[in-house]
């Protein structure tokens, strides 16, 4: 109802519009009129199809989701749709449905439940399932995005505009999102403004940013590119195409986590035995000067001490930087001494 209200009263600049609601025999009969630009008959086979847009005036209406939509849940609930249309008269879409309510109901792919973040559904949300941050400005579109990639496992929150989404990055308690997709054209700043924001922001920087358009082209691409985007996937687009592209984003952007990870391990492995042996060094040398003894021998001494006192050789070296000497009485330290300068 409110998809073919919203487009009524969108393209009837004049005159009005009729609701009639009646039930013939066991079917309910739902007509919405307008007296508006109406539909070309060349268009009006098409007005159905997911992302046909009906050009009127030379225009474009909508994302071509929302006519969509309802010719799936009337289909969901076994009924017919049909439109009738006259340029520069109107239209009238007749919606029948069965009054039988012990008729099963038949969901199709595109009508599913919708996640908690998206749709308003209070039902917890398993902390195993990635999250993504939606910008779109079309409510049919926004809508139905979230609807697939909810139900590929995604934990959606979804949002109209780039100042939202930047509020809900900046504001947040939890984790960031594990990607970000957004539309190009958006109010206020767009689409490309936003993922150059969101590369310069600490928890997103290195986040999967897709960036989703009607614009197409080598120059589009390369300007998504350039802002900073990680792919770029233009409308129309088939459903599994995106849902294959966003996992397929998320799971290189997990194996890039784990090898930043691995190499910031594998550096501060590096960083700490470097340190370990400027400490070990500079006590050796310590050793060396107090002792006239050669750099073979100043280790020896501090190895021999290390296993005397059962401690780590680093603990050792650094009493050692600290006080001048090995912390031992001076007959034991003598008693090493002659161990490591006896001839072998």
């Amino acid at each position: 109802m409110t998809n073919l209200l919203s487009n009524a009263v969108k393209y009837t600049e004049s005159g009005g519009l009729t609701i009639r609601l009646t039930a013939a025999d066991d079917r309910a009969v739902l007509t919405v009129a307008d007296t508006g630009t109406g539909i070309a008959p060349d268009e009006q086979a098409r007005v159905f199809d997911r992302f046909h847009r009906v050009s009127t005036d030379g225009t474009q209406g909508g994302a071509g989701i929302g006519l969509a939509l309802v010719a799936d849940l009337v289909h969901a609930h076994l009924g017919s749709i049909e439109l009738v249309s006259t340029p520069g008269r109107g239209s009238a879409f007749t919606v029948t449905l069965p009054l039988d309510t012990d008729r099963n109901i038949v969901a199709p792919a595109s009508v599913d439940q919708g996640s908690a973040t998206a749709l308003g559904d209070s039902a917890p949300v398993s902390s195993a399932r990635p999250r993504a941050l939606l910008v779109e400005d079309d409510t049919d579109l926004r809508t139905y995005i979230a609807r697939l990639m909810t139900r590929d496992g995604w934990d959606v929150e979804a949002v109209a505009d780039a100042e939202t989404a930047l509020s809900v990055i900046s504001g947040s308690t939890g984790p960031a999102p594990d990607l970000v997709l957004t539309d190009l054209m958006l109010p206020g700043r767009d689409g490309l403004h936003l993922v150059a924001e969101l590369r310069r922001l600490d928890p997103t920087a290195r986040l999967p940013l897709i960036v989703l358009t009607a614009r197409s082209g080598v120059e589009a691409i390369a300007l998504g590119m350039a802002a900073g985007a990680d792919d770029y996937i233009t409308k129309p687009f088939a459903s599994q195409e995106l849902l294959a592209r966003l996992r397929a984003n998320h799971e290189l952007h997990q194996l890039r986590e784990q090898a930043v990870d691995a190499a910031d391990e594998r550096t501060a492995q590096v960083r700490g035995g470097l340190q370990s042996n400027r400490v070990i060094g500079t006590a050796i040398g310590i050793l060396m000067t107090t002792h006239r003894l050669s750099t073979e021998q100043g280790f020896a001494l501090l190895v021999a001490a290390s296993q005397h006192s059962n401690r780590k050789l680093r603990d050792l070296a650094a009493d050692v930087i600290s006080t001048g000497r090995l912390p031992f009485r001076p007959t034991l330290t003598d008693e090493l001494l002659v161990g490591v300068l006896a001839p072998r």
